[in-house]
């Protein structure tokens, strides 16, 4: 089943006829195709809606609520995250995560790197258990094996992704150490199922 979920923040015109005619058209489309929609129009001059279907029913969200959250953490966030906390107890350093998807996955991790080299002190994870599943809800459980369903965890490292690629050498893997665990089938690369 689909789910397809669409937000208009700003309409200037949008008489009773072109409300009616759009909400028949959704409603049709959704019995023809078999998969459920929603639409909701909200007019923030007159604050009022102007079109409501399906808009108090749950979707998953769509790209468009994606957008939302990146600029939102994008303000709030700034051009920097707390890539750890951290104490140093005699020769040795405790590193607790903060759930950093950058450490080696596409930004600059030098800062990390360069402070975890300098020292030669004994390094220890404290891998807190996050308290709740694995996956969010209303992922589907048999995306298991694709990149885009990456785990969560308190200290991800390369986004917890391991990028598979066929060259003219051979097949390359980053990282390496993940090489035993994963499979082809079906003509595409996937992570092995838990025994």
């Amino acid at each position: 089943m689909r789910y397809t979920f669409y937000v208009i923040f700003t309409v200037f015109i949008c008489s009773c006829s072109v409300t009616q005619k759009i909400s028949k058209e959704i409603n049709e489309k959704s019995e023809q195709e078999h998969f459920f929609k929603g639409l909701v129009v909200y007019d923030p001059q007159l604050s009022k809606e102007v079109i409501n279907i399906n808009g108090n029913k749950y979707f998953t969200p769509a790209s468009n609520t994606k957008l939302f959250t990146f600029y939102t953490a994008y303000k709030t966030l700034k051009d920097s995250l707390l890539a750890f906390e951290y104490a140093k107890i005699n020769d040795s350093i405790f590193i607790k995560g903060t759930a950093d998807p950058t450490f080696l996955y596409g930004f600059d991790s030098r800062l990390v790197l360069d402070f975890l080299k300098k020292d030669t002190s004994n390094v220890f994870l404290i891998d807190n258990a996050l308290d709740e599943s694995a996956y969010g809800p209303g992922w589907s459980w048999d995306d298991f094996t694709y990149y885009y369903m990456p785990e969560k965890s308190t200290f991800p490292i390369y986004g917890n992704i391991v990028t598979v690629s066929n060259t003219e050498s051979g097949v390359e893997m980053s990282p390496e150490f993940f090489k035993s665990h994963i499979v082809f089938e079906e003509n595409r690369w996937r992570r092995a199922k838990d025994e």
